[in-house]
């Protein structure tokens, strides 16, 4: 691979890396009230990140292919189907929820009982985001966009170019993401989770005192 096409694919995944930051701070604070005009953007970094693992036995150039044409795929699924877009709000809430426990047991997520919590958090939080839309759809639009802003930082400061390489298959793509986030230093990791908590509480105090407190999203 050329000099020329090794930059551009950094520049594009760095651009990737820092329009999932803009739309953490979008999310956390104006996710109730102005859903249906980002849910858009929701969808398509949910369909790259979605592309990045399901093609990782992929070379390089082929998936940032199909990772663009996923990402411009869900962004109009979601706004066309908005309900989707709220399911899969609430899912993405669930699955970092799912994430969270796993990590704290110590589990490995290449393992089937982990991904199975993670699915069931993310299936059971995407319904009941949609049973109870106002509620959920602020405490998953301010977790998920902190989430997005500490996770997407971590990845800047680690290297990202790190994270996009071409793995064997899911076992050894779980192994090189958990390594790579091992490796990051104690002091930015711990400053990094007390950031997203913050931005969890403040995004939700916001949203429900003030952004969100007369808007109710069209259904």
């Amino acid at each position: 691979m050329g000099l020329v096409i090794k930059m551009a694919i950094k520049i594009i995944i760095g651009l990737y890396f820092l329009l999932c930051i803009v739309f953490g701070f979008l999310y956390c604070f104006n996710g109730y009230r102005y859903l249906r005009k980002i849910i858009g953007i929701f969808g398509f970094l949910l369909g790259g990140i979605t592309a990045y693992f399901l093609f990782a036995d992929m070379s390089v150039v082929l998936r940032i292919v199909l990772i663009i044409v996923f990402a411009i795929a869900f962004s109009l699924l979601f706004k066309l189907l908005y309900k989707i877009g709220i399911f899969f709000t609430g899912a993405s809430f669930g699955a970092i929820l799912g994430l969270a426990l796993c990590g704290a047991l110590n589990f490995d997520l290449a393992e089937t009982v982990p991904l199975l919590i993670v699915g069931s958090f993310a299936l059971g939080f995407g319904i009941l985001t949609l049973i109870f839309s106002r509620v959920f759809i602020i405490i998953a639009t301010s977790i998920v966009g902190a989430s997005s802003i500490a996770l997407n930082s971590i990845a800047v400061i680690t290297g990202y170019e790190k994270l996009f390489v071409q793995f064997s298959d899911v076992t050894a793509m779980f192994d090189t993401v958990s390594h790579v986030v091992k490796s990051v230093p104690q002091n930015h990791a711990i400053a990094l989770f007390i950031a997203a908590l913050v931005f969890s509480v403040l995004g939700m105090v916001v949203q429900f005192r003030k952004t969100a407190k007369h808007k109710i999203p069209d259904n």
